[in-house]
């Protein structure tokens, strides 16, 4: 582990929620990648991987940056594809249930920082009966960018209240990374069950969601 920890003077822990508290990635990825190959895209392994943490649009641009129509295509996608039908207590963490009791019996504030819309991100939360552990739930919709931009960590941080020196960033993706390191928090990566992400930013990479409890004191 590296000499970062055990963090001794943490003051909170903020959570991205897909592909962290839970396996939406898996889920999302499946229907990007069914709808480009109706589009006559045919995504790669490493392409796919490199849409993990971004919006749709966002994902588009970077994989296809010669791409004319992308915009529309996004538009369509987010018309056809049915996000709030996911069933979010299928694809649950639910080590985040042995989590989020300790950290609060530590009095670390919690917070969730999402590129995911405000009304999915509270409905998956409290569906899994942990919407109440969090002090600041944050989504893209409620600052100016998403991530990689810092803003969602920003607010969360304004938020809570907190030093961002003293905030623990659980991440997965390079953009949420990218997003939590530039707020200034220390970050810990959850590594992707199917894809090897890019996660070389972070401070501390870990297979699952209980390996926080040997990263604070």
């Amino acid at each position: 582990m590296p000499s970062l920890f055990p963090l001794n003077n943490l003051q909170a822990v903020i959570f991205d929620c897909d592909g962290v508290l839970f396996d939406t990635e898996s889920v999302y990825l499946q229907k990007k990648e069914a709808f480009l190959k109706e589009n006559g895209i045919i995504p790669t392994d490493d392409e796919l991987a490199s849409m993990i943490g971004f919006a749709f649009p966002q994902a588009l641009k970077l994989c296809y940056p010669d791409l004319k129509n992308s915009d529309e295509l996004a538009k369509a996608y987010y018309a056809q594809c049915h996000y709030e039908l996911i069933d979010y207590k299928q694809i649950f963490d639910t080590d985040i249930l042995k989590v989020l009791p300790v950290l609060k019996a530590k009095g670390l504030k919690i917070g969730c920082a999402s590129n995911s819309n405000t009304q999915r991100l509270r409905k998956a939360l409290d569906e899994n009966g942990i919407l109440n552990y969090f002090d600041a739930v944050i989504s893209m919709e409620m600052v100016s960018k998403g991530k990689p931009d810092p803003a969602v960590y920003q607010l969360a941080l304004k938020e809570l209240d907190v030093d961002a020196q003293k905030c623990l960033a659980l991440e997965d993706s390079a953009a949420g990374i990218k997003a939590a390191k530039r707020a200034g928090c220390v970050v810990a990566a959850k590594k992707h069950p199917r894809f090897k992400i890019d996660q070389s930013e972070s401070d501390v990479v870990i297979d699952g969601l209980c390996e926080i409890m040997n990263l604070i004191v």
